[in-house]
């Protein structure tokens, strides 16, 4: 939505400082790099609603030889995601109304059977609408392409700080599995990593899902 748009425009440049507490980013590493090793080395990756950058460090740091894409709703996100990213292809949008255009020239682009893998920390399970952002991603996906969406367990207190500050809700981990289904991805399995500490408590499940190839 346009406040979701706003705020994060308000707090893109410090963004980066908001999010650099080594646990939380430890916690993004360790369960992107669990559900990574799960899947075939990827050519080309969408990192959906990319931010500054945090999962595409992970991403370019496991698989250094793929292009990398971003795509966000923020254009004052994408200006700092594209200095830390400069030979990334960069695009901007919304993945519940399919309006997606390339940044900063926002000129149409056709994104059909794109990409091995999508991966979405923080952003798809929690301002996706399912029925409509699942069935654009699963169509942005090559056969066998995988996508991967990193979400924060139920955490009543930082869950409910977090969902304040950023306007968004969470979603369980058994709703976007279902979702995944209706949406015609098969292979759809789920990881948790639970942790001691309560900033890795507070982060993390995982849903991995395969576009199956047709014959």
């Amino acid at each position: 939505s346009y406040k979701v748009k706003k705020t994060y425009d308000r707090y893109a440049k410090i963004y980066d400082f908001l999010v650099a507490h080594p646990l939380y980013r430890r916690g993004v590493e360790k369960a992107l790099n669990q559900a990574l090793a799960e899947i075939p080395v990827p050519k080309e990756i969408l990192d959906l609603g990319c931010g500054t950058g945090l999962a595409s460090e992970v991403l370019l740091r496991r698989f250094p030889h793929a292009r990398l894409n971003g795509l966000d709703y923020s254009e004052e996100m994408l200006k700092v995601y594209g200095k830390k990213f400069p030979n990334s292809t960069i695009l901007i949008g919304n993945f519940n109304t399919r309006e997606i255009l390339s940044f900063p020239r926002k000129g149409r682009v056709n994104l059909e059977n794109c990409f091995d893998l999508i991966v979405s920390t923080g952003a798809l399970s929690e301002y996706g609408e399912f029925d409509k952002a699942l069935p654009l991603v699963y169509s942005m996906l090559k056969e066998n392409g995988h996508l991967i969406n990193v979400e924060n367990r139920d955490n009543k207190l930082f869950t409910k700080i977090s969902e304040f500050l950023w306007s968004y809700k969470s979603q369980k981990m058994e709703s976007l599995r279902d979702a995944c289904k209706n949406a015609g991805f098969s292979d759809i399995r789920t990881i948790e990593t639970p942790g001691s500490l309560i900033f890795t408590r507070y982060m993390k499940y995982v849903v991995i899902a395969r576009k199956q190839k047709h014959n």
